[in-house]
């Protein structure tokens, strides 16, 4: 391929490498150091003795060590905690809580009961100190005075986080570390001292320009149901859009939409060059307008959040800006490269972003199959040519993004073209005019006949998605798929590509290869997935949920009834799709299991059970009431394991009494689902 001729491609993928390696194999920031400045003195020497092309690979080998300890420096810079100062450096386990100052930074989307932030803890104890932690307020007592750039003190726990309760569950707690948020903190908005003065960042204006924007739109009439559409659109907030809103979009293959990419930065820089026509077209002029350029993008990603789609866009169209205002020829995989280079420079943490990974994904397959598409079909109606390039982009866009789609949710939207070629033409009209609106609302007016036509416009988008995604027949779900699989479909999709664009006997052998590779990940995803045989216990608040699998074929036993959408049931979701399980069985719960010659017994809410029997295990559900010293006394289990089903004060009184006959007490509700292989 020719993208790999570039030199900042090979540095780009040696940067990633240390990154990763320094993710997986942490080093010290002083050993990172010296490893990098002892590459860059081999690069040097390599590059003033490299006077033949026989010593070419010198510099190449140099250049390789330079780029990966470059990456393994970023990422141990970038690791907050090796700060001398991080917050869990003041941490002790003999310490219930302490004297928090903590300054919030960013909004997430609320839940049911609390609202989220990402905060930074100022001092602890009256010492300063530094560190992301996620701050959770309940919702009760919550008021507007509570914002991005508040500043508050606060006694409560510092509290790490747990893994998934559940297997194969989405790892929340491994996903913020990624973002360096390594704990959480949970509060009441009636008890923090709330300081006067909030910490005026770049954040906070950016917040309070947003909330002047939502504000005057509001004010002006426009439809309360389409303002969170346009916050998402134009300003990256996404966090007031409502669950069966965002439900849609997903389903409709449309929630690319809702973020803020390239196709809304490439229309933000189209009108910037509108506005900037009429300077005159000279080196200063030039010069002039590429800084306007710069900063009006860059006030624009702080506006909508700085999140990793918003820098990552960006970062790109400044470099295009870059090579347009100055005149330049400029690759697009050069810009490409060297944007995902700077990004990770600055926050490595992105490499783990499932948005940044799958917008580099697409955008590279645009570009790349794109024009070659095109090509396939070439109509001279211009309406039909729009059609032609429309679907090119879709189809690009789609098969870059197909196998991390599967692979990160597990799903596949069939009718991807269909909302494409309906939405993006409405698309253009509402970036465009929706600019516009939004700046004069930032001016407190709101002109009334484009507000209208934007409003229009936003519900004709909401409703066609909403038809779309009714047609479910269309999307489909629980599709399980693993790393090896997403790894293997791209070298079938990438050695196809490339056999048929130029059919010789080498593209042959690799697209054979590739296809072999991903059979073989198959045989052995399927191997592993048939040896493995376990009896689990699930947790789940309220309820109890037990399986018992051999392969691919699961049993549930459960009290619940969820047989008509076992699928939907988020305890037990993606423990079924990852391992294969297509049509598991569903049983009521039973009081006496054997598994692999263990006798298993339930005690539930009838508190019945056989005397003067041993058991290897057992579980106890729905607060069972039993005198629990006799019963231990009676079957004496190897291990006691108590449900989500419990009440938690009843379980404290068990685990108490296990331990002092010195039995093993599992609690899923903090320490996760109970397995027996």
């Amino acid at each position: 391929m020719d993208v790999l001729k570039f030199p900042i491609a090979k540095v780009s993928i040696c940067f990633v490498a240390g990154i990763l390696f320094a993710v997986y194999f942490p080093i010290d920031r002083f050993y990172s150091l010296a490893l990098t400045a002892l590459s860059i003195a081999m690069l040097t020497v390599a590059y003033f003795f490299t006077y033949t092309k026989s010593h070419s690979l010198y510099f190449a080998l140099a250049l390789i060590f330079a780029s990966i300890s470059l990456g393994i420096l970023t990422n141990s810079l970038h690791d907050s905690k090796q700060d001398n100062n991080h917050f869990l450096k003041y941490t002790k386990e003999s310490k219930p809580t302490y004297d928090l100052q903590i300054v919030l930074l960013q909004r997430l989307k609320p839940t049911l009961y609390a609202e989220r932030y990402i905060a930074e803890i100022s001092s602890v104890d009256g010492q300063q100190s530094s560190g992301k932690v996620l701050v959770t307020f309940s919702k009760e007592n919550f008021t507007d005075s509570i914002s991005i750039g508040s500043v508050f003190r606060t006694n409560t726990e510092i509290k790490l986080h747990n893994p998934p309760l559940n297997p194969d569950s989405f790892d929340y707690g491994k996903y913020l570390a990624t973002k360096s948020i390594h704990a959480q903190v949970s509060v009441s908005p009636d008890q923090i001292q709330l300081r006067k003065t909030p910490s005026k960042n770049p954040r906070y204006y950016a917040d309070n320009l947003r909330k002047r924007i939502i504000t005057n739109l509001a004010k002006s009439g426009f439809p309360q149901r389409e303002i969170p559409i346009i916050s998402a659109l134009f300003l990256g907030q996404q966090q007031d859009i409502s669950a069966e809103v965002l439900r849609d979009y997903q389903l409709a293959g449309a929630v690319h939409i809702l973020s803020v990419s390239g196709l809304h930065v490439g229309f933000i820089l189209l009108f910037i060059n509108f506005l900037l026509k009429p300077l005159p077209k000279n080196k200063v002029s030039n010069l002039i307008r590429l800084f306007i350029t710069i900063i009006l993008l860059w006030t624009f990603a702080l506006l909508a959040g700085l999140s990793p789609s918003v820098v990552r866009s960006v970062t790109m169209f400044s470099f295009v800006a870059c090579g347009l205002l100055l005149r330049r020829q400029t690759n697009i995989y050069y810009i490409l490269l060297l944007s995902i280079f700077v990004i990770l420079l600055v926050e490595p943490a992105f490499i783990f972003d499932v948005g940044f990974q799958l917008s580099y994904t697409t955008l590279f397959f645009i570009i790349w199959l794109q024009p070659k598409l095109r090509k396939i079909w070439k109509p001279k109606n211009k309406i039909l040519k729009y059609i032609n390039d429309l679907l090119a982009v879709s189809i690009a866009a789609q098969l870059g993004a197909l196998p991390l789609s599967i692979y990160y949710f597990h799903q596949f939207p069939g009718l991807f073209f269909v909302t494409n070629l309906l939405i993006i033409p409405i698309l253009t009209i509402v970036m465009f005019l929706g600019i516009i609106v939004l700046i004069l609302a930032a001016l407190n007016f709101v002109p009334f006949y484009p507000m209208k036509i934007l409003s229009e416009a936003v519900k004709f988008i909401n409703y066609t998605i909403n038809k779309i995604a009714a047609q479910e027949e269309f999307l489909f779900t629980n599709i399980p798929f693993n790393k090896y699989l997403l790894i293997t479909s791209y070298l079938v999709i990438v050695t196809l590509i490339l056999l048929i664009y130029k059919r010789n006997y080498y593209r042959l052998t690799a697209l054979l290869i590739s296809i072999i590779c991903i059979q073989s990940a198959a045989i052995i995803t399927k191997k592993n997935v048939q040896s493995t045989s376990e009896f689990l216990v699930f947790h789940k608040t309220a309820s109890t949920i037990i399986a018992s699998r051999v392969g691919q074929k699961a049993t549930i036993f459960t009290s619940d009834s969820i047989a008509s959408n076992i699928f939907d049931n988020r305890s037990i979701n993606g423990y079924l799709v990852n391992n294969f399980i297509k049509k598991p069985t569903i049983k009521p719960l039973s009081n006496v299991y054997t598994f692999r010659a263990k006798r298993i017994l339930i005690i539930d809410s009838l508190a019945v059970y056989p005397k003067k029997t041993s058991v290897d295990i057992l579980i106890i559900t729905k607060s069972a009431k039993i005198n629990f010293e006799r019963a231990l006394a009676e079957l004496r289990p190897k291990i006691v394991v108590a449900d989500g089903s419990n009440y938690k004060s009843q379980v404290k009184i068990w685990e108490a009494t296990a331990l002092k006959q010195k039995i093993p007490f599992h609690k899923t509700s903090e320490e996760g689902f109970f397995r027996v292989k």
